[in-house]
């Protein structure tokens, strides 16, 4: 059943118009599994999505690159590289996981709450809520109430 599920969302994301970029995204991202041909389908239509230069796409990618997803080697270097481009093409998701990479001082990077600060701003106007919530409980742990 996971395997077919799989091919179905495959070949809806393969016919979705480019200008559907989210919808595609939103069809392929459930598809991790135990199945070495499910994640090899999922790896290469998220690298398609990518190659189409899709923010989303591209910034997923970058998250599974830093993860291991999908039989990947983990690659912090490419993680952040592929989110930051993401990021700079206005994906506010992006924008906020650079905020946590800062926060945390993951894939690499020095710990530094401004440049935190900094992105998670980027992805609270972008429309993020994570990153706005984070803005807010940080107002507040320093007493603005």
């Amino acid at each position: 059943y996971r395997k077919e599920r799989g091919h179905v969302a495959l070949l809806r994301a393969e016919k979705s118009s480019a200008h559907c970029e989210e919808r595609r995204v939103a069809f392929v991202c459930f598809l991790q599994s135990s199945d070495p041909d499910v994640d090899k389908a999922t790896l290469a239509q998220y690298r398609k999505i990518a190659k189409s230069n899709a923010p989303r796409g591209i910034c997923n990618l970058g998250i599974y690159h830093g993860n291991g997803d999908y039989g990947l080697p983990v690659d912090h270097a490419k993680c952040f590289s592929l989110v930051r481009q993401s990021a700079g093409l206005g994906c506010a998701v992006a924008q906020y996981q650079i905020g946590i990479y800062y926060h945390t001082g993951a894939m690499g990077l020095e710990q530094n709450k401004e440049e935190a600060i900094k992105w998670w701003k980027k992805a609270a106007e972008g429309g993020d809520v994570l990153a706005q919530h984070n803005l807010g409980c940080m107002e507040g742990n320093n007493g603005n109430n």
